[in-house]
């Protein structure tokens, strides 16, 4: 050990070798620099999974449609035109002011039938095609509430009359 300096009471006092304190830096900056890892690692591993959650939430889900046009006629029908995305949709139900509708007409664009949406079964609707809905409501009904259940979620659209 390498004398550091002269001390009334004692005869010397001893410091740390350079070695030993080298060594000590060493380990504490090796010690830091792991910690700094370990807290951006949980930084960029948590973001990480957060996104990998909604991609698979999305993923999994099923097609996507679109509204583009609804409204309510003279005679009292509600038209709601929709189109799909890139995955073909599941149409389950569609309600009107809350209320389930189970005499919804379902025309899809280049096929000739005409499906009826009772609520317990569903239509196929293919992907990247339009389809038009028509239910028959009171003619006095002049604004309405629509919710289109299908298998990637629901989508709600407020119609008024023309």
């Amino acid at each position: 050990m390498s004398k550091l300096y002269r001390c009334r009471t004692l005869k010397y006092w001893y410091g740390v070798s350079e070695y030993v304190a080298t060594l000590t830096i060493a380990i504490i900056t090796l010690a830091a620099g792991v910690g700094i890892f370990a807290y951006s690692y949980y930084i960029i591993d948590s973001y990480y999974s957060r996104l990998v959650a909604v991609a698979e939430g999305t993923r999994g889900r099923g097609g996507d449609i679109a509204i583009l046009a609804s409204l309510i006629d003279s005679s009292g029908k509600i038209v709601v035109i929709g189109s799909t995305g890139s995955k073909p949709v599941m149409l389950y139900a569609i309600h009107i002011n809350d209320t389930l509708y189970t005499q919804c007409t379902v025309h899809i664009d280049g096929y000739n039938n005409t499906y009826t949406l009772d609520g317990s079964s569903y239509i196929q609707i293919p992907y990247y095609i339009t389809f038009k809905s028509i239910c028959i409501t009171p003619s006095t009904t002049s604004r309405a509430i629509i919710k289109i259940v299908y298998e990637g979620g629901e989508k709600t659209v407020y119609v008024t009359k023309i």
